[in-house]
């Protein structure tokens, strides 16, 4: 509780402080995971306890007893990238570091753009690079205050990646601020569902900002993402497999955000 209440605003019931405390897992160790890939060679490699449990219980592994993966599992799939983006805040400067555990130099393009919760670009820039193989480095320093264009720090997000053949290897998002101080409001989040050889094909929009949206269903079943951040005008195609149909999995989908877990009253 001492740690969430750090980071978080009081959830105000109990699904809320279960689904904020994987929040504050996740972010946790995709932090570490995070820095310690930027230290390399200093530091060759991470392991995270723990994968799984072998009895329903509150713990700290990656997936429940049922095998279903917890917002911890996914933020460390994308932490873990071979090829890997990670921002980091440094008092008023945003370093962009890119991680590379391929053998081979690749010519990429390294993509940042700040945006308002509203999905209106604020600033764009593009830097051309070469990822040396097995490599770690700050590859682009911005001023904040260059690509702040004096909007409040409450309520932008930076976007960055990288991008090589018009295919993205890595993305990241970076906030200026901790999780309470965000100015989130409700979102109108939807999702359209279509076929795809043996999946259900999942595009998301949203017309606000909307932080580590949950999606959750009855039953067995698994998202190929989740817990995700969704900027407006970003579509975010994610896929389910399971036992349900499209009509079934577009009635009984459930959807989640981490504005839905306080009252909007609450101060930071």
């Amino acid at each position: 509780q001492t740690y969430m209440d750090r980071s978080y605003r009081p959830p105000k019931d109990f699904p809320s402080f279960v689904y904020v405390s994987q929040l504050l897992q996740a972010g946790g160790i995709s932090l570490g995971i995070e820095a310690h890939r930027r230290s390399k060679p200093y530091c060759m490699g991470t392991l995270y306890w723990q994968l799984n449990d072998c009895w329903p219980v509150a713990s700290w592994s990656g997936r429940d007893y049922y095998g279903r993966w917890k917002a911890l599992h996914h933020y460390v799939r994308k932490a873990y990238s071979p090829v890997l983006v990670s921002p980091l805040i440094d008092v008023e400067t945003l370093k962009v570091y890119v991680i590379s555990d391929l053998t081979r130099p690749v010519p990429v393009t390294i993509r940042a753009e700040t945006f308002d919760f509203e999905g209106q670009a604020v600033w764009q820039g593009d830097k051309d690079t070469t990822l040396e193989a097995l490599s770690s480095a700050p590859v682009w320093t911005l001023e904040l205050a260059a690509i702040r264009k004096n909007r409040p720090k409450e309520a932008l997000v930076i976007r960055t990646r990288v991008v090589a053949q018009d295919s993205t290897l890595s993305e990241n998002l970076a906030y200026l601020v901790k999780p309470a101080q965000l100015n989130l409001a409700p979102a109108a989040i939807s999702f359209r569902a279509s076929e795809q050889v043996g999946k259900i094909r999942l595009e998301g929009s949203t017309d606000k900002l909307a932080k580590n949206v949950y999606l959750s269903i009855p039953g067995d079943g698994r998202f190929s993402d989740n817990y995700f951040d969704m900027i407006p005008g970003i579509p975010i195609v994610i896929t389910y497999e399971g036992d349900l149909g499209i009509e079934a999995l577009e009635r009984s989908l459930s959807i989640m955000s981490l504005v839905d877990t306080y009252t909007l009253s609450d101060s930071p």
